[in-house]
């Protein structure tokens, strides 16, 4: 929680409820949660949204393929 999410970042993320691990894309005053995997669905930012960010990812321990 000690890192500010920027552009590019891979955030875990509370959103709605609902928890995910996506890809912070910020393109002006709009903000995107992106998804790498194609299976999954992009996630528009807008006011109305309920988001909480709790944490970036800085490192991954596992071979994840």
């Amino acid at each position: 929680r000690s890192l500010k999410p920027k552009n590019g970042s891979i955030a875990i993320v509370c959103i709605n409820g609902d928890l995910t691990i996506k890809r912070i894309k910020i393109s002006g005053k709009k903000f995107l949660l992106a998804s790498d995997n194609k299976e999954y669905e992009n996630i528009k930012i807008n006011n109305e949204s309920d988001m909480f960010i709790w944490g970036i990812v800085t490192k991954v321990i596992h071979n994840v393929y």
